[in-house]
């Protein structure tokens, strides 16, 4: 394993994004009538916040302490693609197909008035919503790595473009649509720089009780504000939880504390393995179990039961089938593609 890979896995990091996608999923149990107690709804906001802070953080703990390069930032961008184009494109090429062939009330309503903008990342239907400020993150954090590598020669221009351009974004951030980077780059920022600090820092000295409780005190906050607050547009709009979201990951990246045993152990690292994939599939299984027990075939309890088990297989399916193989063999492409760009660039003439 390479030195980045080994980065990119923080143990309790990787289950806490397990642990996002279920309080989604859970989230959603309500919303398809299939609980009809709402203190969970709140979850699906605290899971997305969860989502896109630890983007922030991954992007700068992988890359800002590295040098800007072409070859660099096209290593960046398809890894980027590769981790969520491939199921995202099937998710999205599948529910066109279901939706002009087979269920025109299917939950991902793709047809073709907004079939190309879902194919271009721009889309909002349903939990689909949250892959535009993702990807457009992704853009953006192209620019802050070159403006970081600029100061570090000393160059101050791009800085300071980039540094105008986030005033910009942020003080639009209420007045323009949730799918664009504006409405969720506080969520992107603070992640950035808690992912920062812990490149630059990477010990607490502390003893694990005393992180554990940290950590524990940091979930516990995060939980109990996103219950106050209770819905997506007071949560994605306030400082206070924008700061949690972002000390909850910076502790929770710290190993030997109480995130080690609720969030790095095998089984959740596993389900944040499968996040992606459970994260966009569980709205179709939900909403066919709904129409089960809408028909009286199957009771709620028994429906949330086999919601969970059908959703972990297809989720598992979804990554060893195309997930796991698009990856490697885009990152095989681009790898090919690089050596050689390099053997020709670097051939003598004559």
């Amino acid at each position: 394993m390479s030195t980045s890979d080994e980065r990119s896995h923080i143990a309790p990091l990787d289950g806490l994004r397990g642990a996002a996608a279920c309080v989604v999923f859970f989230s959603h149990f309500q919303l398809f009538g299939l609980m009809q107690n709402r203190d969970g709804a709140f979850l699906g906001g605290t899971g997305v916040a969860v989502f896109f802070t630890l983007s922030g953080f991954l992007m700068s703990y992988l890359y800002l302490s590295r040098t800007f390069s072409f070859s660099s930032a096209c290593s960046y961008a398809v890894s980027r693609f590769a981790r969520i184009a491939p199921v995202y494109l099937f998710v999205v090429c599948a529910s066109y197909a279901i939706c002009a062939t087979f269920d025109p009330q299917f939950i991902y309503a793709i047809d073709n008035h907004n079939l190309l903008r879902h194919l271009l990342f721009l889309g909002n239907v349903s939990v689909l919503w949250s892959i535009p400020p993702e990807v457009q993150f992704y853009v953006f954090f192209l620019l802050l790595w070159w403006a970081t590598t600029q100061l570090a020669q000393r160059v101050f221009w791009p800085a300071a473009f980039v540094a105008g351009l986030t005033v910009l974004m942020l003080t639009v951030s209420q007045q323009v649509p949730g799918t664009t980077l504006p409405s969720k780059l506080s969520f992107f920022l603070l992640g950035t720089l808690v992912g920062l600090i812990r490149s630059r820092h990477p010990y607490l000295h502390l003893s694990p009780v005393v992180l554990g409780g940290l950590q524990f005190a940091a979930l516990v906050l995060l939980i109990v504000f996103g219950y106050r607050l209770f819905n997506h547009e007071a949560m994605f709009a306030s400082p206070l939880y924008i700061l949690l979201s972002a000390v909850t990951v910076l502790l929770l990246s710290y190993g030997g504390g109480l995130g080690d045993i609720l969030l790095g152990n095998p089984m959740m690292r596993t389900l944040g393995t499968w996040s992606f994939s459970l994260y966009l599939l569980h709205a179709p299984v939900l909403q066919a179990a709904e129409r089960l027990v809408h028909e009286g075939e199957l009771s709620q309890i028994a429906a949330i039961a086999g919601s969970v088990v059908v959703v972990l297989a297809i989720s598992f399916a979804s990554y060893s089938l195309i997930e796991k193989p698009c990856q490697f063999a885009l990152r095989s492409l681009a790898g090919r593609l690089t050596r050689a760009f390099r053997h020709q660039t670097e051939e003598p003439a004559g």
